[in-house]
């Protein structure tokens, strides 16, 4: 629940649910994959490493923090079913066993580059000297 914060008082916000925009949940995807360098969580900000691929059994969004930690976004617009919540945690099982050499490979599909996961995080959080080692990532 968002908050207004006025003459020293919380204050609700209306809740408006993504449906309520007529927007699509890939919509909502490509919002957050495109800004979440501009995101904040608690120690920084988030690098984005793959997006789901229609008709994949794959999480929305996957993206590192700046310690090579997996976050893993599954986004809903509207009402979700029941079977929500063993969806997210068949892809926390999945992908929260890849090494890097996995991450690797899905960063790549995703960007189409030449530049490694290694270089990109480094590049993407301003890490000069001392890189992440490939066993940091995904611990």
């Amino acid at each position: 629940m968002l908050f207004k914060y006025k003459n020293n008082e919380l204050e609700p916000l209306s809740f408006y649910d993504y449906s309520d925009f007529k927007g699509k949940e890939k919509d909502l995807e490509n919002l957050l994959a495109n800004n979440l360098g501009n995101l904040f969580i608690e120690d920084g900000q988030l690098m984005p490493i793959f997006q789901e691929r229609q008709w994949q059994e794959e999480p929305d969004l996957c993206a590192l923090d700046k310690d090579g930690n997996l976050i893993i976004f599954e986004l809903k617009r509207g009402a979700v079913q029941g079977d929500t919540t063993i969806q997210v945690m068949r892809y926390a099982q999945m992908y929260g066993q890849m090494k890097y050499h996995e991450l690797e490979q899905i960063f790549q599909k995703y960007k189409s580059t030449s530049q490694s996961l290694i270089d990109a995080h480094a590049e993407t959080f301003g890490i000069e000297g001392k890189l992440l080692t490939e066993d940091s990532f995904n611990r």
